[in-house]
């Protein structure tokens, strides 16, 4: 039988934010089955569903966009519409009503894990869990449907620099932020559906690649706590048809510690090629501050 449809990924709407620049998007049912064997049968004689909790896992290069929709608080969701779009038989996209929405109307958007590289484009990461509002599924799909918005590319980051305890960090060559957030998701009553999330704790992780290796000398292998000069770690914004935003320009967006430990992690060597120092920044709550500051609209300092 001949292939009739076949699509492909698009935007989301989210709160009414337009989140695109999307670069990978799946959607799992979260299903789980009693399944019942007994009686010393060979084979199983029940099967029901046990419990559905609909997930949907995608990853964006709008990092300020995204950020502001969700950050360390992660956000609840009130309104998000997911998008397939249609791909054309002998063309590119089908246009019109002739595409797969996936609606949910309660649920929890969660930062996971953003990456930055030497020349590669920044990437975040989100996990959005759906919940029952008042029993119904968390998700419906319908297909026939209008895409809603108009993604575009606006905004692109790499790596920029670190700045460790006042002093900056030189030869950086990544980033990783994992954002460490332990959510739980509750039901009741028996019902199938998940109806409440939240989050119980937070443990953010900074992982920093650089050639530096006097960091091993300055930190120490028990590495340091972090001082009364915060840290600070940048994306640094590529400028369309240029190279870079000037520094001075407030467009790229900082991650700020302010209490934590500072750990020399690993030190790598291998023939051929430059060693590199692998650094984790720990951050703690010192009372009065974010665990993690985030500013998306700042100049590099």
């Amino acid at each position: 039988m001949a292939v009739s449809r076949a699509f492909t990924l698009y935007a989301a709407d989210i709160n009414g934010t337009l989140l695109d620049q999307l670069t990978d998007f799946s959607v799992d049912s979260g299903l789980e089955q009693f399944i019942l064997n007994v009686d010393g049968g060979v084979d199983p004689m029940f099967s029901a569903i046990k419990s559905l909790m609909p997930k949907v896992d995608l990853t964006t290069n709008a990092i300020a966009t995204a950020l502001g929709l969700a950050g360390m608080n992660a956000a609840s969701i009130t309104s998000a519409s997911f998008f397939f779009q249609q791909l054309a038989d002998g063309g590119t996209r089908q246009s019109g009503s002739n595409h797969l929405r996936i609606d949910a109307t309660k649920g929890m958007i969660f930062p996971r894990t953003l990456s930055a590289g030497h020349n590669e484009p920044a990437e975040l990461s989100y996990e959005i869990l759906c919940l029952s509002d008042s029993g119904g599924a968390p998700l419906t799909a319908t297909k026939n449907q209008a895409l809603s918005g108009s993604p575009s590319v606006d905004q692109l980051y790499v790596v920029g620099p670190v700045n460790i305890n006042g002093t900056t960090l030189s030869g950086v060559q990544s980033i990783k932020i994992d954002f460490g957030i332990n959510e739980k998701v509750l039901g009741s009553d028996g019902e199938v559906y998940p109806s409440f999330a939240g989050i119980m704790t937070r443990e953010p992780k900074i992982t920093i690649v650089s050639f530096d290796m006097d960091q091993l000398a300055d930190l120490g292998i028990d590495g340091d706590a972090q001082g009364a000069t915060d840290s600070v770690f940048y994306l640094r914004k590529v400028a369309e048809g240029g190279t870079r935003v000037a520094d001075a320009t407030a467009e790229h967006i900082s991650f700020t510690v302010d209490a934590g430990h500072i750990g020399v992690k690993t030190g790598d060597g291998k023939p051929g090629d430059p060693a590199t120092m692998t650094l984790e920044i720990t951050p703690t709550y010192d009372g009065t501050n974010d665990i993690l500051v985030v500013d998306t609209a700042t100049a590099i300092s």
